[in-house]
């Protein structure tokens, strides 16, 4: 089982829309899909709710077995965000050894094929579970000064839980997200971070559409609405979610 986790201590980059579209990608593919949403927002879950397993998922810093009520034969698995986890930044540091055990008995099971973990714009304990459990880290970032002012603590974050927790850990990178191709300011940015970060930058976009937020609003992802701009969203989406796969050496059933 690849486990991705998506993540960046900045909110309103497009995380949760890119895991939940990425979810659907799999599992249209055939590959048993398990999502986790460890954001109290509880955006993905809401996005989800069609999948929920009914395990909430501040139960997976908690010791006891985990059992699915649901069978694994479904496309996509919900471990949905509930109010428990507003808890769990205040705990004691061992339950991130939980948390990531609970994930690697998952992948044991070869219940999933594919685990993709949504965590809260902040650092925290969730979040260092989330990096210390996966197989692979990518953080969307927008191209506005600010958000790649930002972007310094975040890999500071994940290559220090990968040196210390997770040595096995694949950086994905960074994905250019919200992109306004008419935007001087964005291009410049985005040429000052290929040459500050040429490794880490991943060589797509998601692009500010407005199709991609409708989606959300009916809770599908955007190649499945049936107006054109939608389909040239749903194009790029897929464009993108395709390479990213790719970079973590692809999944048993393609696209």
């Amino acid at each position: 089982m690849k486990t991705l986790v998506i993540a960046n201590q900045k909110g309103g980059v497009g995380k949760t829309t890119l895991l939940v579209h990425m979810a659907h990608y799999a599992a249209e593919a055939g590959n048993r899909t398990l999502v986790v949403d460890l954001d109290p927002q509880r955006n993905t879950t809401a996005s989800l709710e069609a999948f929920v397993s009914g395990i909430p998922a501040s139960t997976l810093f908690e010791t006891q077995p985990i059992q699915f009520a649901r069978p694994a034969e479904v496309p996509i698995t919900l471990i949905g965000a509930d109010a428990g986890l507003l808890k769990i930044d205040g705990g004691r540091p061992d339950i991130i050894q939980t948390f990531a055990e609970h994930i690697r008995r998952f992948s044991d099971s070869a219940q999933f094929e594919l685990c993709l973990i949504d965590t809260a714009p902040a650092l925290g304990l969730r979040m260092v579970a989330a990096v210390a459990a996966a197989s692979h880290a990518l953080s969307p970032i927008e191209l506005q000064t600010y958000s790649i002012e930002g972007i310094t603590a975040m890999l500071q974050t994940i290559y220090g839980i990968r040196r210390q927790l997770n040595p096995t850990l694949e950086v994905l990178g960074m994905l250019p997200s919200r992109v306004n191709s008419h935007s001087p300011a964005q291009k410049a940015n985005l040429v000052s971070l290929l040459r500050s970060y040429p490794e880490l930058v991943v060589r797509k976009a998601i692009f500010l559409r407005t199709s991609i937020a409708e989606a959300a609003g009916e809770r599908q992802p955007v190649w499945a609405m049936r107006k054109t701009s939608a389909r040239v969203a749903g194009h790029e989406m897929k464009n993108v979610i395709a390479h990213l796969i790719e970079k973590m050496g692809g999944l048993p059933h393609d696209a």
